[in-house]
This record gives C-alpha cells, structure tokens and sequence, in this order.
C-alpha cells in the first residue's frame, strides 16, 4: 500500500538518508537553544551533568535538568514516529499526517512535560509544507497541554511562542491552553478533560499524543493508581472518536513492563470503541535512528516504542 510520506519524499533538512540521521526542523532547534539560553542551562545541556533527583518531577530543578538533557530525544521520537523513514511503523506515519492535514483539530497532550511532543509535531509538518510535501490546507489546533510541572506547562508556552510564526507561515494556528495534571488525581483528570471538550469543540478530528509516561508509571504501583484516570481519559477519547498514539523510549520500563501491562488492561476495558495496534502479526512497533543533538553535536541513537489505538468505524 502506497504512503502518503513515502522515505524518498522527506527533506533532507529533517532526514539524511545516507548517514541515516533525523535533523529536528530548524524552528524547533531555533526556540530549544533560545530557550536553554535564558534558563542558564546550555551548559547542562553540554556536559549532561548528573543531577539528583527525580527527573523531569514537579520541582523547578528537576523539570529544567530534564529539558536541557531529554528534550531533543523526545522530539526525535516524535519527528521518526511522524516521517517513519525506515517503514518500521506500520500506518504509524500516514495515520498522523491525515490527522493533521487540516480543517480545526482537537489535540489533547498528556503529559505533555515543556511541550517536545506538540511542537517536534508541528513543526515536523510545517517543514513537510514548506517543502511542498504535503498539503498546506489551513490547520487549527485546539491543543490542551496536561502536565504536573507549572514550570515545564510555562516553557511550552514560550515554545510554542517562539516558533508560532513559523507553524503560521505553513497556514497552521494553534490556540493553547495549559493545565496542571496528576494522572493519579480523579478530579484533576476530570478537569483537564472538560478543559479539553471546552477548549476543542467541533472539530473534524480528535488526537490524544500521550509520550514519555514509563517514567512516572513504571514506579511502583503508579500505575495501579493511574487506572481509573486514564479509563476516564480513554472513555471520553472514545465519545469523540479520538485517535490516541501513546510513544515511549525503547527502555525496558516501558517495552517488557509497562506496555504490556496496558494492553493487557486496555483488551478488557475498551475492546468495543477502539481497535488496539501493538504487535499486529506479531510484531512489536519499534524504530530507531540516529538523531543530530544540536547541542553536542553528536548523533546519539534514539529509539521509539508505539501503541497505537484507532476508533472502530
């Protein structure tokens, strides 16, 4: 079946094919250093200095050492899971790109941390547009960012501020609201989902991106505790007829732990609405690259693990 990305299609600016080298698209490289800039934290950044602590908690130190060392990873992830330029991700690529290829859109980010996934996303399709890849329709994204950290909801504000003008170049516009999240809280996860209904009514899609959780919920008995918040989430995700693309690091927390105890979850608690995409013909989704840290310069592997799951038709 033909893609709509196919490899050979994707700019060189975001993918060198020969070396095999995802680039993060010039705006996002652009707002990241800006941003380490006027936090103090290149240097972090530079050395990876060992921080103790819990990394990317609610605290301000603990967020800011997570975005200056993690950042670049997780928008990496994004970008492959997106372009998908080595064909490891079944639908994976096509299944966002339709998502995202215009009309008014509702996007729910959780937990969304200083923003990595939304804006690696958008940013990913502006430079897809600027290249005349895909279609430049006009696209509004109701975006809800979710997160336990004020300060990492204030950087992706001012992320998504700095590269505002670029999304809007390739006729998308994004309406943001931020709201502080604890997965493990019924009524904060109530609240964030009428923030969401609110905030995206009437669009033609709904999206629920939802990265970097094996962190927080493979502690012990985090997850037991996320359950009923997340059946919550997944129930409203269902009424809208959302898809969700749930992506981690391929680490043993999430791939031999953590997922497997989700879809073991979701096969009881959602069979009727959504259609779970993990390891059709018995093949897990896993991808990996090289990414360009613009930092240090180097080209460190990254490496994706997808759960999928498609609303029934």
């Amino acid at each position: 079946m033909k893609r709509l990305l196919r490899p050979s299609d994707i700019p060189e600016s975001i993918w060198e094919p020969e070396s095999e080298v995802v680039n993060l698209p010039e705006a996002l490289r652009n707002a990241y250093a800006e941003l380490l800039a006027k936090y103090n934290l290149l240097q972090v950044a530079r050395t990876q200095s060992e921080f103790k602590g819990e990394k990317g908690g609610r605290d301000k130190k603990s967020t800011e050492y997570h975005f200056a060392t993690k950042f670049q990873n997780s928008s990496g992830r994004v970008l492959l899971t997106a372009t998908d330029p080595k064909g490891s991700l079944q639908n994976a690529s096509d299944l966002t790109l339709r998502a995202f290829a215009g009309g008014q859109v509702g996007l729910l980010d959780i937990p969304s941390g200083s923003g990595a996934a939304t804006v690696a996303l958008l940013t990913t399709i502006a430079e897809l547009r600027e290249n005349h890849i895909v279609p430049s329709e006009p696209l509004t994204v109701h975006v809800v960012f979710g997160d336990a950290s004020s300060h990492a909801l204030e950087i992706a504000r001012e992320l998504l501020a700095l590269v505002q003008s670029d999304l809007e170049r390739q006729a998308i516009f994004v309406q943001a609201r931020y709201v502080e999240w604890d997965v493990t809280n019924a009524e904060e996860t109530t609240a964030i989902i009428h923030e969401w209904v609110t905030h995206a009514q009437d669009c033609c899609r709904y999206f629920v991106l939802m990265a970097n959780f094996s962190g927080f919920l493979g502690k012990s008995g985090k997850f037991k505790k996320a359950k009923p918040q997340l059946g919550e989430v997944f129930r409203w995700a269902s009424q809208r007829s959302s898809t969700i693309v749930w992506l981690e690091p391929q680490v043993n927390e999430a791939t031999n732990t953590l997922f497997p105890k989700v879809i073991e979850w979701l096969s009881k608690v959602t069979p009727s609405v959504f259609v779970l995409l993990w390891h059709r013909s018995k093949v897990k989704l896993f991808a990996s690259c090289k990414l360009r840290d613009s930092i240090l310069e180097t080209t460190p592997w990254i490496h994706v693990c997808l759960l999928r799951l498609e609303p029934k038709k």
